[in-house]
């Protein structure tokens, strides 16, 4: 039986481990399923997206949803960027006043060369109105809007504000009307299928009467694995093998047995590796141990990037976590509320698949076969392949939108430090590969988000110290970021950073913080935005214009 791990909704305090009987065998593919054509369901997602008001797509977590979506969103000439409700610009949002934490994201994402300062406060209803151009007195085209890893509508985070839940309802009520006020609008809601019940539950209370789709991502077989590799002459000759080994998994008492499902995900992971060694013509080649090795270097890497990511928790700790509980299913122990950003992440990242019920929600194991992988030997020293920046640094923005500020921090001084750098260090017990020539200019957007970090962890602290702790750290990355992209050209972001570091410093120091509010207005000086903050913060000061 697989081993569950309960991570029930309303009270954090009370998560623990449990077991339960096995939900079944999953099926679910990790983040490389994306990979694989899927012609039958982009046609039909397309079709569906442009004639129906609100189309509901769900599927197993990892099963290729956003891969999908942004291929139709890509082939479809009225439909705007794809958007996502945890998306935080490079921009300072000090120096904006408090946003809606989901009306501002999406109208970022679906209009990216609008300036933030233009979103600030925006009324989602009369916003898109007036960008894709409707009126009373004309028709207007349809315009195909997409909120992909939508969960964060119908489910709370345990480390958000108090008040989300407030705003959470009201921005469900806020979309429902935009629906039926903008009957030229096609929206695309994307789940998983743990909360598709709840977004059918919308679609009938906050938008009733509009027309409503429902599809749901299939699950990839081996066919399509065959399909997709039919190409690559080095991986032809062994393809079959790699497929019959990933259904194939072993007993407890050692016995191999045939399992019907099928983990495109994990295919991905090994078939390279054992496609390379089949084509070396080596006579001790065996599919079954090649297999087995790529999984188990899969999984290590997986492991130790998700500990990575978490400075509580080590390596070691993280890997033996993972095999007492969900390999070996020994007796578990207490789960304290750090736990619940690791699992979300092992689930992203293939391992694990989420169950939801009456109790709340649990993990457990997304294939059997990572039990093979777990049990089988790692080869020794193991590299640590990290994400590009730019993949982190949204990682970070989504998890501080979920309040998990250590967390990150954590992804931002990372790519911080990674693109500050000349060359990759080493780190104890794992060799850094894969890393990406140092970007001074990412390294400037991890600094801008940084701040935002610590400026939102000591508001959220509330205390007069933490306040102003945050603040201080605030500005002195927003200088850092300031000095980089100076030095790159980007004028406005330059701007918009010294109008953050003037706002936060003006109680402390007036002269200085005007100085930089007059230097922010001088490099952008048709934005009305800066001028009007120039001229709040002269007037807090009584200081002349001059």
């Amino acid at each position: 039986m697989n081993r569950v791990v309960r991570v029930p909704n309303p009270s954090p305090a009370q998560r623990s481990l449990s077991a339960r009987s096995d939900p079944g065998e999953t099926t679910d593919t990790s983040g490389f399923s994306g990979a694989f054509p899927r012609p039958r369901e982009l046609a039909g997602l397309t079709e569906m997206w442009r004639h129906t008001r609100l189309t509901l797509l769900s599927g197993e977590s990892g099963v290729g949803k956003s891969h999908l979506v942004e291929r139709a969103a890509r082939s479809l000439k009225d439909a705007l960027p794809v958007g996502r409700v945890t998306h935080r610009p490079a921009f300072p949002m000090t120096v904006l006043p408090p946003q809606n934490p989901f009306v501002f994201p999406l109208l970022s994402c679906w209009f990216p060369d609008v300036p933030p300062t233009r979103l600030a406060d925006a009324d989602l209803t009369g916003f898109l109105r007036a960008a894709t151009g409707a009126g009373p007195y004309r028709e207007s085209a349809p315009v195909l809007l997409c909120v992909d890893q939508a969960e964060p509508l119908f489910q709370p985070s345990p480390h958000e504000p108090a008040n989300r839940e407030a705003e959470r309802a009201a921005f469900r009520a806020l979309l429902g009307r935009t629906l039926t006020d903008l009957p030229h609008l096609r929206l695309l809601l994307v789940v998983r299928d743990t909360h598709l019940d709840e977004a059918k539950a919308f679609a009938e209370t906050a938008a009733p009467g509009v027309s409503t789709g429902a599809l749901t991502v299939r699950r990839l077989t081996p066919a399509d694995a065959a399909a997709a590799t039919a190409g690559d002459d080095a991986a032809a000759p062994v393809v079959g093998a790699v497929v019959e080994e990933l259904c194939t998994v072993r007993r407890g008492d050692g016995h191999r047995v045939r399992t019907s499902s099928f983990d495109p995900g994990l295919f991905q992971a090994a078939y390279r590796a054992v496609a390379e060694r089949a084509a070396a013509h080596d006579p001790r080649f065996d599919p079954a141990a090649e297999v087995d090795a790529a999984l188990a270097l899969h999984l290590t890497q997986t492991l130790n990037l998700v500990a990575d990511d978490h400075a509580w928790i080590s390596r070691i700790e993280l890997e033996r976590g993972f095999r007492a509980v969900f390999v070996d299913q020994t007796a578990p122990g207490p789960l304290d509320d750090r736990w619940t950003s690791v699992l979300r992440a092992l689930e992203d990242r293939g391992l694990l698949t989420s169950v939801r019920d009456a109790g709340g929600t649990g993990y457990t194991l997304r294939h059997r076969k990572l039990v093979d992988a777990a049990r089988a030997p790692s080869g020794g020293l193991v590299p640590l392949i990290r994400p590009t920046g730019e993949a982190r640094l949204r990682e970070s923005a989504a998890a501080l939108w979920h309040g998990d500020h250590a967390l990150a921090r954590a992804h931002a001084e990372s790519v911080a430090r990674a693109h500050a750098e000349t060359h990759d260090p080493a780190e104890p017990g794992a060799r850094r590969t894969g890393g990406e020539e140092p970007d001074p200019v990412v390294g400037a957007h991890a600094l801008c988000l940084l701040g935002d970090i610590t400026h939102a962890r000591g508001t959220a602290d509330g205390s007069a110290d933490s306040l102003a702790r945050g603040a201080h750290e605030a500005v002195a990355c927003y200088e850092r970021a300031a000095l980089i992209l100076t030095a790159a050209g980007n004028a406005p972001l330059v701007a918009y950073l010294l109008a953050a570091i003037g706002l936060l410093t003006l109680p402390e120091d007036p002269v200085s913080a005007l100085h930089k509010l007059h230097s922010a207005a001088a490099r952008v000086p048709g934005d009305t935005f800066i001028q009007s903050t120039l001229t709040r913060a002269l007037t807090r000061t009584n200081s002349p214009k001059g």
